[in-house]
């Protein structure tokens, strides 16, 4: 299954983040939340933002270096380290959640922060993340559509 974000991205960006946690009041989440150590920093990851079931997990050192990069999207540029820093037009974000999703098409690194809103069964979203892949980057980040 795909995380909640994805599956409701057109929602999300059309209608913004609160006309999206309507959309999901009837969604559950997954299980508690995973921790795991890349390089110096301790990353963690929500899973209640993630349907039961959806493989996902705190990335390892290796697999977070493969999306660490600088994106341009919709004139905003954004850096992740290989650390999992990120920084947004210049602007350095306190990450609350740094995720790894396996799907069929490839990997799907989320990075979420800012207010994280319970809805439904427990399931979390957060009014902003980056889903980034190796063709790029989407999401919401404070209020901007990438």
């Amino acid at each position: 299954m795909r995380p909640f974000p994805k599956l409701h991205r057109p929602a999300l960006h059309a209608l913004g983040a609160a006309l999206s946690a309507v959309a999901l009041a009837g969604c559950g989440g997954g299980d508690d939340e995973a921790t795991a150590s890349a390089s110096s920093a301790t990353l963690t990851c929500e899973n209640k933002q993630f349907a039961a079931g959806t493989a996902v997990s705190v990335p390892t050192s290796a697999e977070l270096a493969t999306f660490a990069k600088t994106y341009t999207a919709a004139a905003n540029t954004v850096t992740l380290s290989g650390s999992g820093g990120l920084t947004v037009n210049g602007k350095a974000i306190t990450v609350a959640s740094t995720c790894l999703v396996k799907e069929s098409a490839g990997d799907m690194l989320m990075l979420s922060w800012g207010t994280a809103n319970t809805v439904g069964a427990g399931a979390i979203v957060y009014d902003s993340h980056i889903d980034f892949r190796a063709g790029g980057i989407s999401g919401v980040a404070d209020g901007t559509i990438l």
